[in-house]
């Protein structure tokens, strides 16, 4: 074999190595980091946990002796210190909010196959019933003037002659004099 054959394939065979144990930190330093962020949260936890049953205790204490002071029995005696098991428990308190996720993929198919069927059958339904009267409508236009009376006299015979604004006249029967009776 040639040496400087041999030389390469040794270079070949350390770079190869050296990518695998790249990859095997790689992976044991997100593994380790995963883990050492879940401690952190779990002792945040039990750290605000104890400070937020405390906090509870004290102000249970402040409002059994309000109650007291106005007469009263508390309903609960309150212990004197938080019970912190799960037989127990004396204050629910919530953790801390969770981290946020990894954001989630889109991932959109194809287009769906369009699809027209055939049209359908024209029918023409039976006339319905005749429905409610419809609110009234706007006033209309104003109508031309009639006509009127431009004056009324007496005839010598004792009826009236009437004459209109469109120049016509009537006459019509009816005394318009007092005919005195002779004497």
């Amino acid at each position: 074999m040639n040496p400087s054959k041999s030389i390469r394939l040794r270079h070949i065979a350390l770079a190869v190595i050296l990518a695998i144990a790249a990859v095997c930190f790689y992976a044991i330093f997100t593994v380790v980091n995963g883990l050492s962020d879940r401690l952190d949260t779990a002792e945040d936890h039990a750290s605000s946990s104890s400070a937020t049953a405390a906090d509870a205790v004290s102000r249970a204490k402040v409002l059994e002796a309000q109650v007291k002071q106005l007469g009263g029995t508390p309903a609960v005696s309150v212990p004197t210190k938080p019970s912190t098991t799960l037989d127990n428990p004396y204050v629910p308190v919530p953790g801390p909010a969770g981290r946020d996720g990894r954001d989630g993929r889109s991932i959109t198919g194809p287009p769906g196959e369009s699809i027209t069927g055939p049209p359908g059958d024209s029918v023409t339904g039976p006339q319905g019933a005749v429905g409610p009267a419809g609110s009234a409508g706007k006033d209309g236009t104003d109508g031309k003037d009639g006509r009127s009376i431009t004056s009324t006299s007496c005839q010598s015979d004792g009826t009236w002659l009437i004459t209109y604004s469109d120049d016509t006249t009537q006459t019509v029967d009816g005394p318009c004099r007092i005919v005195l009776p002779p004497e």
